[in-house]
């Protein structure tokens, strides 16, 4: 039996999102804007640069922006249950956001945090949102960013290291703003070209050309978000043909490089 739902909470800076089933994420392996996913239910691998990991339930996963992520769901898409904050640059929040959306984290989830996201689950049943309900979805975020920050979660164990996509990630990262060819991160991990694709496409579930591509859009969005005028962030991004740059960032990002609002668009 289908029970697919979905209930928001918007303003200009902050998607709260409540869902049940089937996932609009597919093929959205990075995000312009931070992401904090309370996994409720179901059965799911999640995989990033260095964490590969099958999800329990009450699993808080937290996701920088720019970073690259992946939930694979393994069994009825009907039984994936959780609750999603999407969030960008929050004038009242910088602070926070800089000390707790540093790098990746897998929590198990405590009382202070599955009291927080059943307030937010409480306002999305309301049948009308006003503003009253913005108020408490920057408070509750407000309280989930602390508790990140001051209690200084490190990830439940994890981390896949020293494999061959960490290091090739790490090598595209390095390289990030100019050409990045397969011929010369194989070279320089000293592997075969078809190997080091082989082996890329099977841990990340991604090609290492969908990867860097992406990675590279990303990064672009984000400069022309702050200002950088989308010709020159294409370049600063490696990209010398600025009509295949406007393409695949309209692709991917349902909006071109010049419009006003590039701000958080989630389904």
């Amino acid at each position: 039996m289908n029970e697919s739902k979905v209930r928001f909470i918007k303003d200009d800076a902050i998607t709260f999102k409540y869902a049940r089933g089937k996932s609009s994420e597919t093929g959205k392996e990075f995000h312009a804007f931070h992401e904090i996913i309370y996994f409720m239910g179901g059965k799911a691998k999640f995989i990033s640069e260095n964490i590969q990991m099958d999800l329990k339930p009450n699993t808080l996963i937290v996701i920088p922006y720019e970073t690259y992520h992946q939930l694979l769901i393994m069994n009825s898409q009907d039984a994936y249950h959780r609750c999603v904050f999407h969030f960008s640059e929050v004038s009242d929040l910088k602070e926070l956001i800089n000390q707790s959306m540093n790098h990746t984290l897998l929590i198990e989830m405590n009382q202070n945090f599955q009291f927080l996201f059943q307030q937010m689950i409480t306002l999305t049943e309301q049948e009308r949102q006003d503003s009253t309900n913005s108020v408490v979805m920057h408070a509750v975020l407000s309280l989930l960013l602390n508790e990140i920050a001051t209690k200084n979660y490190t990830n439940i164990e994890t981390s896949v290291p020293n494999t061959l996509s960490e290091k090739c990630t790490a090598y595209i990262a390095e390289h990030i703003t100019g050409k990045i060819s397969v011929d010369d991160i194989a070279n320089e991990l000293n592997v075969s070209v078809s190997h080091l694709a082989h082996t890329f496409k099977k841990q990340m579930n991604i090609s290492i050309h969908q990867y860097i591509l992406k990675k590279k859009l990303v990064i672009a969005h984000h400069k022309i978000l702050d200002g950088t005028p989308a010709t020159q962030a294409a370049i600063e991004c490696g990209f010398n043909d600025y009509s295949g740059f406007y393409k695949q960032f309209k692709k991917m990002f349902n909006k071109a490089p010049s419009d006003r609002d590039l701000g958080i668009d989630v389904e």
